[in-house]
């Protein structure tokens, strides 16, 4: 299994996935769909950046400085301070933090305080496809059977779990900016995605979701 993939059910747990979904409107299989079109887009971009020693060490420090401790964590920490106001309350409610995250998401992002450099997924994802975003959800959108608006609402909560368990891989086997660089070029060759030079067509993506979904994945995210 794609060791992102991987981190990213542990740290959430299952129906997280399906429930940000919902958030947009999208049912669990348009949100599998989406998840498998959008994300061997997000790696291989990462892996761009990351292409160069420079690139590299910018995403180490910004996993270090941004994405540790990781995304539910964090999450926990902002439920538990004054003044976290509706999120505290959101969060101090019972059940898990897993099923919650969509609308803790929600609500951050909607502009309530500060929001938490790690839950910026407008922010993120403009670091991570800079001018290419609209190109990217429209690409992507298309592969899913989606409308791309619904896929440009749910890229900014997909691209900070993605971040989150970067940043978590990154801590557990602690890599530097070479260790994450190669283990996205890994995860690249594992999904079988193109370098995002030379960009990604909706075949290209169909057949990377589709990969994604008979590899099993989908019903441990999902489930």
């Amino acid at each position: 299994m794609s060791k992102i993939l991987e981190a990213m059910m542990n740290e959430l747990g299952g129906g997280t996935l399906a429930s940000l979904g919902q958030a947009v409107g999208a049912t669990p299989e348009q949100t599998q769909a989406m998840v498998g079109a959008a994300l061997p887009s997000l790696i291989s971009s990462l892996s761009r950046n990351a292409s160069s020693a420079d690139g590299a060490g910018a995403l180490a420090a910004a996993l270090d400085r941004d994405h540790q401790p990781n995304l539910m964590d964090q999450l926990a920490s902002i439920a538990g301070q004054p003044g976290a106001g509706g999120l505290g309350a959101l969060l101090s409610g019972g059940g898990a933090l897993g099923a919650l995250l969509p609308a803790a998401m929600a609500m951050l992002q909607g502009g309530q305080g500060g929001l938490p450099k790690a839950l910026d997924g407008a922010a993120i994802l403009g670091h991570i496809l800079g001018n290419s975003r609209e190109n990217v959800a429209t690409t992507a959108a298309r592969a899913s059977g989606v409308d791309p608006q619904m896929m440009m609402k749910f890229l900014p909560m997909l691209a900070p779990i993605l971040m989150s368990a970067l940043g978590t891989l990154k801590a557990k086997h602690g890599l530097d900016g070479g260790g994450v660089a190669g283990l996205l070029q890994s995860e690249q060759q594992q999904l079988g995605a193109a370098p995002a030079s030379s960009g990604f067509g909706v075949d290209d993506l169909l057949r990377m979701g589709g990969a994604l979904a008979q590899s099993g994945v989908f019903g441990k995210l999902f489930g």
